[in-house]
């Protein structure tokens, strides 16, 4: 799969983009900013799917976030993706790569 290049948005607009997909406090002000020194940079749609994944697993990690949570947030990538990828194509081949490692539901 060739993979589309798109800009991140700055890191204003996507801190605020991050923080409008999940309104929990806790993940507000802790999960988007393990993907804020991306802001501004230009990433392929599967890097786009990497560093979310790498924030997620991240987030997991200094959160030691129980198995039912982690599963919640992880399923949310996808809604994070669409927040902060505005190319079509891009937006599509990250959600592929997302949804492959997702469990099924």
């Amino acid at each position: 799969m060739s993979s589309v290049t798109v800009a991140l948005p700055d890191r204003a607009e996507l801190a605020r983009r991050l923080r409008a997909v999940d309104d929990n406090p806790h993940i507000v002000d802790q999960f988007p900013s393990k993907l804020l020194h991306k802001a501004g940079q230009k990433l392929s749609s599967t890097g786009v799917a990497v560093a979310l994944g790498l924030a997620f697993e991240e987030y997991r990690q200094e959160q030691d976030l129980p198995p039912v949570i982690a599963t919640v947030l992880f399923q949310q990538l996808p809604d994070y993706a669409l927040a902060i990828i505005d190319d079509p194509v891009a937006r599509r081949e990250a959600l592929e790569i997302i949804n492959a490692g997702l469990p099924p539901a």
